[in-house]
């Protein structure tokens, strides 16, 4: 069983965001020690995680309670972590009674709450996802101008909004010569190609496939995990080159987002890099799903946005840094 992945996904293990606290001595970040594994409805799914006050020093605390609420509905689980027995160390054991997205918060007594990028949760009998027009994904060896060989078919699974899929092979192995990411349609015929080319963030590469008139194009989404690659696949139409923004987290005015505005188009990625000394997050209720990312010295955190809107943002422990991403559509 594979596990899916959401357009918001972090280039860091880190998933929470931490907040201010001035009577508990300060904020709290709450970590993931290992990134999830497979998550799938009714099984049980054990997590591991560690709470470092300031995002510092591994610190006890009175309770961690994590909460999952399934998105659009009031569903909700709540359950108290365990201490494992090393110095601010728990662990959890969730069941998700059914498949969607699955917001999680914890709740690191006596500091503030810190909220968690949701979790995608598969139904215990996943569907493989259709492309529009019964299109599918093949990785092959090779670059799209020339011949591409040896092609590995990649089941996507439908997580709503999206796809995903894995293959057991890891990015740096597929970065190391060339390789393509095919589409082939129902027919057996290829209908697109994207050369895989280097990351736009550490362990994260992105992969256009121009809409043609056999195909309304989309993007993938390269992340690598331990052993193999997992690949998140979005459908909508885009034209290459395909722009990246970079938002750089600066010591200016006390810590500051450059540029603060920013407009773009559907389809674009931003990548927000810190180039400070502190530890910054990015943290948005408005973004298509609710994340964030806990970022330390050149770390980055990538967020691709697939609608039109106006995203405003903050980082958390330092609320008068404030940023607006503005998605027009292209006439």
């Amino acid at each position: 069983m594979v596990r899916s992945t959401i357009i918001g996904v972090l280039l860091l293990v880190a998933l929470l965001v931490p907040a201010t606290f001035v009577e508990a001595g300060g904020w709290a970040s709450v970590r993931f020690d290992d990134e999830p594994g497979d998550i799938v409805a009714g099984e049980p799914q054990t997590f591991t995680m560690t709470v470092r006050q300031h995002d510092r020093e591994a610190i006890d605390i009175d309770e961690l309670t994590i909460v999952a609420t399934r998105e659009g509905s009031t569903e909700m689980i709540e359950v108290i972590a365990e201490p494992t027995g090393t110095l601010g160390n728990y662990r959890v054991t969730i069941t998700f009674p059914r498949e969607g997205q699955w917001r999680l918060v914890a709740i690191p007594a006596p500091f503030p709450e810190t909220v968690m990028i949701p979790l995608s949760v598969l139904p215990a009998s996943a569907v493989v996802a259709d492309l529009t027009g019964g299109f599918s994904l093949a990785i092959g060896a090779g670059a799209c101008l020339d011949s591409v060989v040896s092609m590995q078919p990649i089941d996507l699974f439908d997580i709503g909004g999206s796809a995903w899929g894995a293959i057991p092979v890891a990015l740096d192995s597929l970065l190391e010569h060339p390789h393509a990411l095919v589409v082939v349609n129902a027919a057996g015929e290829q209908v697109g190609c994207g050369n895989l080319n280097d990351p736009v963030n550490a362990g994260r590469t992105v992969v256009p496939i121009d809409a043609s008139d056999s195909f309304p194009g989309g993007i993938a989404m390269f992340d690598a995990t331990d052993t193999s690659t997992a690949i998140t696949w979005f459908s909508l139409p885009v034209e290459s080159p395909r722009t990246i923004v970079q938002i750089d987290i600066t010591t200016a005015e006390g810590g500051s987002f450059d540029p603060r505005l920013v407009t773009i188009h559907p389809g674009d990625l931003v990548v927000w890099t810190n180039n400070t000394f502190d530890v910054h997050t990015i943290v948005s209720d408005s973004f298509a799903v609710t994340g964030a990312a806990v970022l330390d010295r050149g770390e980055s955190f990538a967020h691709l946005f697939t609608e039109s809107g106006t995203f405003p943002y903050v980082c958390g422990p330092h609320t008068w840094m404030a940023g607006t991403i503005t998605v027009e559509s292209q006439t």
